[in-house]
């Protein structure tokens, strides 16, 4: 009898402590709101689409860019994006394609809770992200992957290579037919993916090498932001920087 009783009690607690986390889960995705991408600057030739289904239209300085937006960047191109309420900048660098898939924010007494994900479709990305409350996800989706990113100044590639200046990046990676790799990628640290049969590597650079990139960045906040980023040489055909030609630069001002 008692141990009826007893089963009996741990399937009421395990009832009642679902339904707990499904009332606040509700509650989470009720206080969820749309936040929005504003275009700081353009270089050369940018197009966008607002939706999938749309066309393609130039972009522009001042526009704002709702969840679903699609970017393509040409060559020798790039455009700078403020992800409003995300606290977030980001470059997109030439030859690059990516699309806005979630921008969602809900805003507690205490802190902002973001649910970021960019689906980095072709070429590379620059960002910097400020210090995420511990329940937001701000996710860059890659092809073969996603880094989950966490307060972290960051360069992710499509093809799966991700250097991570300051912060960490969780690499989920697997290419087809071949284990999931699941590693984090911490400040100083370039992951590259798998090649020809060879093995992940996560390759250790010293922060103070000059081969890193010199970032001046303060946190991303409203207003008007500027951005130069000066990206590696070549990061498609060397799979580890090369200190004796890769020099990359970075500098924000903030009008």
């Amino acid at each position: 009898m008692k141990l009826i009783a007893s089963s009996f009690k741990k399937l009421a607690v395990c009832a009642v402590a679902l339904l707990v986390g499904a009332l606040v889960s509700d509650l989470q995705a009720q206080a969820m709101k749309q936040s929005k991408a504003k275009v700081r600057a353009v270089r050369g030739q940018v197009q966008y689409k607002a939706t999938a289904a749309a066309e393609w239209a130039p972009l522009k300085v001042g526009a704002v860019l709702n969840p679903g937006a699609i970017i393509q960047t040409g060559a020798d191109s790039s455009t700078d994006l403020f992800l409003d309420r995300i606290q977030s900048v980001v470059r997109v660098t030439a030859a690059t394609e990516i699309g806005l898939d979630k921008l969602n924010y809900a805003q507690t007494d205490e802190e902002t809770v973001v649910e970021a994900e960019l689906n980095l479709k072709s070429g590379t990305i620059l960002g910097n992200v400020k210090k995420l409350a511990a329940a937001s996800r701000y996710d860059v989706k890659i092809p073969n992957g996603v880094c989950g990113i966490r307060g972290t100044e960051f360069k992710v590639s499509a093809d799966g290579k991700v250097w991570v200046v300051t912060g960490v990046v969780k690499v989920t990676y697997q290419a087809p037919g071949q284990p999931q790799i699941v590693v984090d990628v911490k400040a100083g640290e370039v992951f590259i993916p798998p090649q020809a049969g060879q093995p992940h590597q996560v390759v250790n650079i010293p922060p103070s090498d000059p081969t890193w990139i010199e970032i001046k960045i303060p946190q991303p906040q409203e207003g008007g932001v500027s951005v130069t980023i000066t990206a590696p040489s070549n990061p498609d055909t060397q799979p580890v920087p090369d200190k004796s030609d890769v020099k990359p630069s970075v500098t924000v001002t903030v009008e």
